[in-house]
């Protein structure tokens, strides 16, 4: 029996899974990781490229350690909250429907990668208020490990569909 999700199927078959369509929402999900990923190159680029002529000069060693620790904490913190948060909602629930399934993946790995994201942002900040250049690369390079060890798995969606598909019997 094929297995699919679509709007027009009566509601028993409409809540089973099709292979084709997983791979569009798959692929859609891919090409928003592409894109969340090419930006931290984007961040990288654009301060290379001003250098020295957006920078300010900075408030002062102390404010700006005192800001660095902070953000690098902050870092940590969204580090472990991505892999808490994705513990507990990428787990297979049964019953609930193959689509809903399908979007609770979308959510959670949009919210992963845009926790992961504003890591290698707070590395631009430091830049542009003055901090050396070496924390913007640390804090860039955090940032595309995280996105990179989060990438979108196709397994992973497909078996919380599978999971959440009715069973025949």
């Amino acid at each position: 029996m094929e297995k699919r999700i679509s709007g027009k199927l009566p509601n028993k078959e409409k809540l089973a899974v099709n292979d084709d369509m997983l791979r569009k929402h798959f692929t859609v999900i891919r090409i928003i990781w592409t894109a969340m990923l090419a930006s931290l190159g984007i961040y990288l680029a654009l301060c290379l490229l001003t250098g020295n002529t957006v920078r300010q000069p900075g408030p002062g060693e102390a404010p700006l350690d005192t800001l660095r620790r902070i953000l690098i904490a902050v870092s940590a913190a969204e580090l472990v909250f991505i892999d808490l948060f994705r513990r507990r909602t990428l787990k297979p629930r049964p019953g609930v429907s193959p689509a809903t399934a399908i979007r609770k993946y979308a959510v959670t790995v949009l919210v992963s990668w845009s926790a992961a994201d504003s890591i290698g942002i707070f590395g631009m900040v430091l830049y542009f208020l003055g901090d050396d250049a070496a924390y913007l690369y640390f804090l860039i390079a955090v940032s595309a490990l995280a996105m990179f060890h989060y990438r979108p798995r196709y397994g992973t969606l497909k078996g919380l569909a599978t999971a959440a598909a009715p069973r025949e019997g």
